[in-house]
């Protein structure tokens, strides 16, 4: 779906939803970085510094914000007017959001160094994100995991981050047979080992039949994805590699799924699939 049509369906539809969003959360401490009297404009300029010999830079800071996957989505979704309830990792002040939130553990922290383009990020991973289980979802839980997880749309973020996703998705389908729309962004995917991704492939197999279940990864992510099932063909599937749309598959439309390492006669059956993927430009 391009972006102008999506836009306009919010507009339209003012239905409020319900919406969960987890696992994630990071403190996000923004920099610019000082150079005498004047700021570092850009990731080159620093690079090139730092290969002169420069050994030391002034941070100055400009702001801290509330970040992660699923804070973000859980974000846009309350400014949409959604109900939303995040169950992220957010053990401080920054996240005292006007919608409800629970924690289960302690934020990533994030410093972001501010350049005239392209910003750089070096991550403090959270140790309770990356340990993150099922259990702990199902124990934060006031009302049930099942209750949580019946809501209209779960917004799920940050595989790459959270070791323990797959796991997790495989306990969450076992956990509901009533669900609904289920969103993951699995984050930055490039470095992840093969074996990891073959686990959250299989995981969103299982996820696809309590759940209408939407992939949301950027054009770096899909092609990702292509290299670790070893470029298996789409076979009618509607895609399409033009930047200004956002669909790979479409409402409707037969949904296909990549599987690793399977001859054409082997992969799995496309009829078992109720996974669209959505697919964006940018990152």
């Amino acid at each position: 779906m391009p972006y102008d049509e999506l836009a306009r369906l919010l507009r339209e539809d003012e239905r409020s939803v319900t919406v969960g969003a987890l696992p994630d959360g990071s403190v996000d401490e923004y920099y610019r970085v000082r150079d005498a009297e004047s700021y570092v404009a850009s990731r080159d300029a620093i690079a090139e510094a730092i290969l002169s010999g420069r050994d030391s830079f002034r941070l100055e800071h400009v702001m801290t914000d509330p970040g992660g996957q699923s804070v973000n989505m859980a974000r846009q979704a309350a400014a949409l007017g959604d109900q939303v309830t995040l169950y992220g990792h957010l053990d401080h002040p920054i996240f005292d959001l006007d919608f409800e939130t629970v924690s289960m553990g302690a934020p990533a922290v994030v410093s972001v160094l501010l350049f005239d383009a392209d910003d750089l990020m070096l991550v403090e991973e959270s140790a309770d994100v990356r340990n993150w289980t099922f259990a702990d979802l199902r124990d934060a839980c006031v009302h049930g995991v099942s209750d949580f997880l019946e809501r209209d749309a779960i917004c799920c973020a940050n595989f790459a981050s959270a070791f323990g996703l797959p796991d997790a998705l495989h306990a969450m389908a076992a956990a509901t047979d009533d669900g609904n729309t289920f969103v993951l962004d699995p984050g930055p995917i490039s470095a992840v080992r093969e074996s990891r991704l073959d686990a959250l492939l299989t995981a969103l197999e299982r996820l696809a039949s309590p759940f209408d279940v939407v992939l949301s990864i950027n054009a770096d992510e899909w092609r990702r994805l292509v290299e670790v099932t070893d470029g298996a063909e789409v076979d009618g599937a509607g895609v399409t590699t033009d930047s200004s749309t956002a669909s790979v598959g479409t409402p409707g439309s037969t949904p296909w799924w990549p599987t690793r390492n399977a001859s054409p006669s082997r992969r799995r059956p496309k009829a078992a699939w109720r996974c669209r993927t959505w697919r964006s430009s940018g990152t």
